[in-house]
């Protein structure tokens, strides 16, 4: 049972689907409990460590989809996007910008439970990523997203329990300190793609990893 604790007029993440996924699987939710703080905005905003105890991390039985495998990122492709100096140019100047890669982390529908391929890819890309030489002196944002699909405040808080959910499964199981991972949620609004179809919203549902 997820326990999230959140305020009594918020919305309740499970009311009738607000997010479109593949028809033909089912998921069948287990424990993983996150206490997250309560949400008192749905704008974008940084929030601050969320206090994690005695999490109990169970797959939950699903499948990637096909057209995301051949999306598959490395552990050195993790690595080399987060040292890699990005910049922008436009007509006046060259503009600075973090470094940052989107992971299509998949979670159940309407909730913060990590998908057996999620932990997978935490475990094999994600963590030894953070802990090698090159990484282990940075500090990093976990950006949740969402598709557009359903109401925007249940996104907004979906988007925001998956990030802590992800941030909170590095620093139990991988040993990564607290104070490296800063937790902000999107929502809806930075799609990777427009929402035009499953594909795409499924590719839109995803966490983002940025350096600070």
């Amino acid at each position: 049972q997820l326990k999230t604790k959140l305020p009594a007029n918020a919305v309740s993440l499970q009311q009738p689907a607000q997010e479109s996924i593949l028809p033909e699987k089912r998921i069948t939710p287990v424990v993983q409990e996150v206490v997250a703080e309560p949400v008192k905005t749905v704008k974008v905003e940084k929030e601050k460590e969320t206090h994690v105890e005695n999490v109990k991390w169970e797959k939950v039985t699903t499948v990637q989809p096909d057209f995301l495998k051949g999306e598959d990122i490395s552990t050195d492709d993790f690595i080399h996007s987060m040292v890699q100096k990005n910049t922008v140019e436009d007509e006046s100047s060259i503009i600075s910008k973090a470094p940052s890669i989107n992971m299509p982390i998949q979670f159940a529908m309407n909730s913060g439970y990590l998908s057996d391929d999620a932990m997978s890819t935490l475990d094999i890309v994600i963590c030894p990523a953070l802990q090698s030489e090159e990484l282990k002196e940075m500090r990093f944002e976990v950006i949740g997203h969402t598709d557009n699909s359903g109401d925007e405040t249940v996104n907004m808080n979906i988007s925001r329990l998956r990030a802590h959910t992800v941030r909170a499964y590095l620093v139990t199981r991988c040993n990564i300190a607290p104070d490296r991972l800063e937790v902000s949620f999107q929502g809806p609004n930075e799609p990777l793609v427009p929402n035009t179809s499953l594909e795409n919203r499924q590719r839109n549902r995803r966490v983002e990893f940025r350096r600070l």
